[in-house]
């Protein structure tokens, strides 16, 4: 009879309990739906930002007469640019933030790729072999102000020499930049690695001068 008594307690505390579990997760499910819907507009606000930031930057450059480099990661483009008129475009095989996140914006090179130059021979004058295209780097890294490391490196499949040497050098770079963060408690340096066609590195490390600019575009354009 104990039993009897205690079983309508039981039934309307496991009552209690589902109606509870019900509306808990009607809660959580129309929390998550709100978050899902919400999430579209903020990244083309976002996308927006960043498309506006990357505009002042390239009106501020064309109101000067100095060369500057595009890299416009959604069209997977690299355009040379003065006075805000297109000099040339690099087609990008590809791209990726290897550290740190995208820096979205414009900043100017400190370091030039490094250029093996044509070594003269006894007795000859080194202005007679001037350095061309053909000397130019295929796998380089620069670095840049506000901090940024950029690597170029050309693809495996083409250039397997060439891809394992850039990769050593940007691994040994990033290190030395996360030891200096850890020393000094200064903010890590974003990397940025961009796969260009022999060619095309070489042409973009020919363009490279002291102190040019470059503006890093977004990963992709508001519709």
């Amino acid at each position: 009879m104990r039993v009897c008594r205690d079983s309508p307690t039981l039934m309307s505390s496991i009552a209690r309990l589902f109606c509870l579990s019900l509306a808990v997760l009607l809660t959580v499910t129309a929390d998550t739906a709100h978050a899902q819907a919400a999430a579209p507009a903020q990244d083309e606000a976002r996308q927006l930002l960043e498309a506006n930031k990357v505009l002042q930057e390239e009106i501020k450059l064309a109101a000067r007469p100095q060369p500057y480099v595009f890299l416009d990661l959604a069209q997977h483009t690299v355009f040379i640019k003065t006075r805000g008129v297109e000099l040339h475009r690099l087609p990008l095989l590809g791209w990726q933030v290897t550290s740190g996140s995208l820096p979205i914006g414009a900043c100017r090179l400190t370091t030039r790729p490094s250029v093996s130059r044509p070594q003269a021979k006894p007795g000859e004058d080194a202005t007679e072999h001037p350095v061309e295209l053909a000397d130019m780097p295929a796998a380089y890294q620069v670095l840049c102000d506000p901090p940024l490391l950029l690597s170029v490196i050309p693809p495996l499949r083409d250039h397997p020499g060439a891809w394992l040497a850039g990769t050593i050098h940007e691994w040994w770079l990033r290190s030395l930049s996360r030891v200096r963060t850890a020393l000094t408690a200064a903010p890590a340096r974003p990397s940025l690695r961009l796969t260009l066609s022999k060619e095309s590195a070489q042409a973009l490390a020919w363009t490279a001068t002291d102190g040019m600019p470059i503006v890093v575009g977004p990963a992709a354009v508001p519709k």
